[in-house]
């Protein structure tokens, strides 16, 4: 499924193709952080970038950037 989310580091919108469903992933945005499972239960497909993305809009290239070690 593709998604869209605004990465709340930058403000910018990002995609990114992720193997949930539909279903699982209305019951993610739906659901008060506080009941819903860990998002590793909830999505043991995805891996950790992939996690960060759905809760942050953050992609693993904009986080390299935002926390390159020794770069300036």
């Amino acid at each position: 499924m593709l998604i869209s989310k605004v990465s709340q580091a930058s403000g910018k919108k990002n995609e990114m193709d992720l193997d949930i469903t539909a279903e699982e992933y209305s019951f993610f945005l739906k659901t008060p952080k506080s009941q819903r499972p860990l998002i590793q239960v909830m999505f043991p497909s995805l891996d950790a970038e992939e996690r960060e993305f759905l809760m942050s809009g953050i992609t693993p290239t904009e986080w390299d950037e935002l926390f390159a070690e020794g770069e300036e």
